[in-house]
């Protein structure tokens, strides 16, 4: 009956949701606006708004706060009876803290403490339930030692018996916060759960200022603030995704009143360890870099309505999760033992005028990332380059025993590759997935042989003569049942269970797939340094996949996995990852299915194209296969926007050759359907991100809604518009559903 109950009310929310959205529509089109590609599309929360130009007023004041510290561009100010701080960026006076006064508006005495607060701590007691304590409260006595450049402090909660130290230092335009290494002390039973510093940080009650919220979800997401709603959860991300040694790995299989989606997917990995807000439309703004204890934190934004009234974002660090352990055929709540091996860092980079904003975060980002030695300016082309997969072979169901199938052979790829060339795309990334014998879901694990060598070669003679690239697809994380041998191959949990993933579509052939320990993939990643030298791999799930393994032999903290992993890639000279986390970008040559979107959750009111304004001009990236959805022409209009290449995956074979195999769900990937749409597509892209080649997105701009402005290093402009109507912005003309090129 519930669930029954569950099912109207869903029902009655997304009519409810379809009727204001037609009554939009219909009240727009009365005024005489034009709907364009779809208003409802353009004003969805998978395109950038029009800012709102509303001045933001400094909201905080000084009073009853002392100054400690400054330096040419901030000045640091401390109310010691609230353990709280107040920061002053010189250039224009504005104050950056937490609530406008001790109270807050609504707040009970716990929120009201971790709002003031410097640092929060969150604890499991004794019987794993969860508290939270702030520095300002009394039962945590604090020490502060000031010097010239910032503070150390100690954090003592005796009565719990948890002790640590922190400190905070003034930069040049930046604060930054961490623990000190080896200082946390736990003498009692309480057992350290996370931390945060200053969670509210540039808080907003409701819409008391114009402004946003950025996080690092999908490509990039935007909170715009607002008036409280009801909203079932905020956001909490996982810096490099879910670990799937303890965190519960269960599919997108049930409506979520808090996702707007029109389907059960699963929501982004947070790739970068970033956030930040803007007070103010390019006024005020902060940029917040997670530098230590990024694998074992969480980004988490509340925006009002979520328990309080508030918008706030902030960064947790976790130091142990809560698990659940089966005994008995019963599940337990059992508390980490050992606490992550972690020295949290956070830094604030304040920005104003022309900076404050998500374009000039992603510019403070990227320069962070040159200085580091993780970006570097890639080659230019002459032309865009094309990602194109071929599906080699894959596995097809028999009557008794599965049976390799064979879906486009070497020389048939290269027949492909030279219609293409003849229609004037000669730049491509080229990867031929099921190169292996046994296809690539029937092949052992780490069993690397070769179906076709003389094949393979040609290929690569073929593809390496027009200056292009190929790559052979392995996925070294994952594997189906067939494949592994669970006690020797598979990655144990900290419940001492095998980890793995169940699909939500359990008619797939292979809807359960296998976590391979992290010393099994060393030895796969190795074999193909001595196997294949010469050779070229795309590795998927390598780049955007962590996880703890606790076999009991060669176990590998979360830590240890990615440093064993990013060694294993700075060997080799060339690789492709899938949506790789930032650590593997320094080794990255070309990212294959980079975001376009957010994850829809109901409260984001904007995608922005974050991570292309980072990664452009260092690094290639190539969109999702635009044959398996609905490829209109704003998806093309989206590619232009975010300086994405197109990417296609096909094969040789006729659309039916599909059916009971393992990788059914690619209903339409034969060339001879897709030729016309590959070589129009390219085309089109082509003409706009070609005069572009080899720079960086310095500005990405929504001048209206629907109606976008992208300017690149080279000083080329490139104007999208979505609408169905001409319209002229900044002296210019651009005509409906087009895009327009104004070089230097």
């Amino acid at each position: 009956m519930q669930v029954i109950k569950r099912s109207f009310i869903a029902l009655l929310l997304v009519l409810s949701v379809l009727c204001s959205s037609c009554f939009a529509l219909a009240k727009t089109q009365a005024d005489g606006e034009s709907s364009g590609i779809g208003l409802l599309e353009i004003q969805s929360n998978r395109h950038t708004m029009q800012e709102n130009e509303t001045k933001a007023s400094n909201r905080l004041t000084l009073e009853n706060y002392e100054k400690m510290l400054e330096n040419s561009s901030l000045e640091i100010w401390f109310n010691s009876s609230l353990d709280s701080l107040r920061i002053v960026d010189k250039s224009n006076g504005y104050i950056w803290g937490g609530l406008p006064d001790e109270d807050g508006t609504g707040l009970n005495s716990g929120w009201k403490n971790f709002a003031n607060s410097l640092c929060s701590i969150e604890y499991f007691n004794s019987n794993a339930s969860e508290s939270r304590l702030s520095i300002s409260e009394s039962d945590v006595k604090s020490f502060y030692e000031w010097d010239d450049t910032g503070f150390l402090c100690t954090f003592n909660a005796s009565k719990i018996g948890i002790v640590f130290d922190f400190k905070m230092t003034l930069n040049d335009y930046s604060v930054s916060f961490e623990v000190v290494e080896d200082s946390l002390q736990e003498n009692g039973d309480a057992r350290l759960k996370s931390l945060y510093f200053i969670p509210f940080m540039g808080s907003t009650y409701q819409d008391e200022i114009n402004g946003y919220t950025f996080i690092p979800d999908g490509c990039g997401a935007l909170i715009r603030f607002s008036k409280s709603s009801s909203y079932v959860t905020g956001f909490e991300g996982k810096v490099y995704g879910l670990d799937g040694s303890i965190d519960s790995l269960a599919p997108a299989g049930t409506l979520q009143a808090n996702r707007i989606n029109e389907y059960l997917v699963d929501p982004y990995t947070v790739t970068v360890p970033v956030f930040g807000v803007a007070h103010g439309s390019e006024q005020n703004a902060f940029f917040g870099v997670i530098e230590n204890g990024c694998e074992y934190t969480s980004v988490v934004a509340s925006p009002a309505g979520v328990v309080t009234d508030y918008n706030w974002v902030s960064a947790r660090f976790d130091y142990r999760r809560l698990y659940t352990k089966i005994i008995s055929g019963s599940g337990i709540p059992v508390i980490q033992e050992t606490a992550n091996n972690m020295c949290p860092k956070l830094t604030f980079y304040f920005l104003n005028g022309k900076e404050a904003n998500y374009s000039g975060m992603a510019n403070t980002y990227r320069k962070l990332l040159i200085e580091e030695g993780v970006l570097n300016a890639e080659k230019k082309d002459t032309d865009i380059p094309l990602r194109l997969e071929f599906v080699g072979s894959t596995v097809k169901k028999g009557f008794i025993f599965n049976r390799v199938k064979t879906l486009t052979k070497p020389e048939e790829a290269i027949e492909i590759i030279d219609k293409l060339g003849s229609g004037g795309i000669e730049n491509m990334a080229v990867v031929y997935r099921g190169w292996q014998k046994g296809s690539t879901d029937k092949s052992t694990y780490g069993k690397l042989k070769i179906s076709s060598k003389s094949g393979l070669n040609k290929l690569n003679e073929t593809i390496s003569a027009n200056d292009s690239s190929l790559y052979l697809y392995l996925d070294p994380v994952l594997a189906n049942e067939k494949q592994v041998y669970k006690s020797s191959d598979t990655a144990i949990g900290i419940d001492e269970s095998f980890i793995s993933r169940t699909s939500a579509n359990r008619d797939q052939m292979f809807s359960v797939k296998y976590y391979a320990k992290i010393s099994r993939i060393l030895d796969v990643l190795k074999l193909t340094d001595k196997k294949f030298g010469t050779w070229n791999f795309a590795f998927d799930s390598l780049g955007g996949t962590v996880y703890s393994d606790y076999s009991k032999k060669n176990s590998y903290s979360r830590t240890e996995s990615i440093a064993a992993i990013t060694q294993a890639l700075e060997a080799k000279e060339k690789v492709a990852l899938y949506n790789p986390n930032v650590y593997c970008w320094k080794y990255t040559d070309d990212y294959f299915n980079i975001p376009v979107n957010n994850s829809q959750f109901q409260y984001e009111t904007d995608t922005v194209p974050f991570l292309q304004m980072v990664l452009k001009g260092s690094v290639d990236y190539y969109s999702d296969f635009l044959n398996q959805g609905y490829c209109s022409e704003s998806t093309i209009l989206k590619l232009v926007e975010y300086g994405v290449y197109p990417s296609y995956i096909t094969m040789a074979a006729d659309n039916y050759s599909l059916s009971n195999t393992a990788i059914s769900d690619y209903f339409s990937i034969c060339f001879d359907d897709w030729e016309d749409e590959i070589l129009s597509v390219y085309e089109k892209v082509n003409k706009a991100l070609s005069v572009v080649e080899g720079c960086y997105i310095t500005e990405h701009k929504a001048l209206y809604d629907g109606v976008v402005r992208v300017t690149y290093s080279n000083g080329t402009v490139i104007y999208v518009n979505y609408l169905s109507e001409a319209v002229t912005v900044d002296g210019k003309t651009i005509e409906p559903e087009q895009f327009l090129i104004c070089s230097e």
